[in-house]
């Protein structure tokens, strides 16, 4: 692998119910990618893409120095919420790029973060019918990815309880956020200081800042 390598995978919900907090999307996601880049640690390379009932590449594979702002024409919610089959999708994909690598150049860190407003209530209208997935099949790769090659998760949800959610899919690093304005900021506020605190650590797993204010959300 490639020491201080580290890839930062996006899943964005853009179905319609994001439309009241698209701005506030737009400009969280542009102020985590300005602060991994001012961070100036190790090197980072992202990849976004975005689903409602179709999954669409934002862009793939950038150095975090030249990713281009999300913009209001290239994030627009419309649409459904595909989430087993985004992700499910989005784990094959990566994991396929990473196999056709030589080892040397594997990065030493891969977090894959999905962030949505909502649960899973429809499925991906432009892929085969091999990229649908359940939830059951999604837990099964994270899993696998997590115990054999230490890819790191986290899922951010807001109207739900995130903590089951994301637990129903194998992945341990769930935070809730309302949706609005202060919400989403308190969401991208914390996803960034996580992942700088990620990336400059050596050998340490991915993990949401604690934060006493908005504390997870447990079901009984």
């Amino acid at each position: 692998m490639k020491s201080g390598l580290t890839y930062i995978i996006f899943v964005i919900d853009r179905s319609g119910s994001m439309s009241s907090i698209r701005t506030d999307m737009i400009g969280g996601f542009n102020a985590f990618i300005k602060a991994q880049r001012k961070a100036n640690i190790g090197d980072c390379r992202v990849f976004a893409y975005q689903f409602d009932t179709e999954y669409t590449t934002i862009f793939e594979n950038l150095d975090v120095n030249k990713v281009p702002e999300l913009t209001e024409a290239t994030y627009q919610p419309r649409g459904g919420t595909a989430l087993y089959n985004s992700l499910g999708k989005t784990i094959n994909d990566i994991g396929v790029k990473l196999a056709a690598l030589p080892e040397s150049e594997r990065p030493e860190k891969v977090l894959v973060v999905t962030i949505t407003d909502g649960e899973d209530n429809s499925v991906l209208s432009n892929v085969p019918e091999s990229f649908q997935y359940t939830s059951t099949k999604v837990k099964e790769m994270v899993k696998h990815q997590n115990e054999n090659y230490k890819w790191d998760f986290a899922y951010i949800g807001a109207n739900q309880d995130a903590w089951a959610v994301g637990s129903s899919m194998g992945v341990s690093n769930n935070l809730n956020y309302v949706a609005d304005s202060a919400g989403t900021a308190y969401a991208f506020d914390n996803l960034t200081k996580s992942t700088l605190s990620y990336r400059a650590e050596k050998c340490r797993a991915f993990a949401f800042a604690p934060d006493n204010n908005n504390p997870p959300v447990v079901t009984p």
